[in-house]
């Protein structure tokens, strides 16, 4: 991780890369498949205004998956924050694809606990390969968690 020395409205600038190999065991516990993903990161904090991004790619029983979120956002007060985030996540094995859009809110009472909630609407993009007629639409859901930071 590279993190820049915050200055006058930067207040965070990182970069970050991982890196992960091993192996994942199957259904049955009998054989193992070798799984390794690499990935890129970066938060961005100007003044009020926040953006977060991720992408990660890997491979996994012959076959690529990649994935990646891009999150504006703003601070709208010292403890609460609004944003928006744009998720993907694609195979090359299986040609599924799926888009997401999200929007939320984050809430901090206390710098140790977040409450958050989203609404979000997800967007299956390679429709030909689902067998059933209700995995072809589009759905929408609302999400609410909260973490607790130690």
């Amino acid at each position: 991780e590279l993190r820049a020395p915050a200055r006058g409205p930067l207040k965070t600038l990182n970069f970050a890369a991982d890196f992960y190999r091993g192996r994942t065991a199957l259904e049955g516990g009998s054989e193992a498949a070798q799984n390794h993903v690499w990935g890129l990161e970066e938060q961005l904090e100007i003044s009020r205004l926040m953006l977060n991004a991720e992408y990660a790619r890997g491979r996994w029983r012959e076959g690529t998956r990649f994935g990646y979120y891009l999150q504006p956002a703003v601070r709208l007060s010292p403890d609460w924050i609004g944003f928006y985030r744009l998720e993907g996540l694609e195979s090359a094995r299986v040609q599924e694809a799926e888009r997401r859009h999200l929007l939320g809110i984050n809430y901090r009472p206390l710098p140790q606990v977040a409450l958050k909630l989203e609404y979000y609407r997800s967007v299956p993009l390679e429709r030909s390969f689902l067998f059933i007629e209700t995995e072809r639409k589009p759905f929408n859901g609302i999400a609410a968690a909260t973490a607790f930071f130690f």
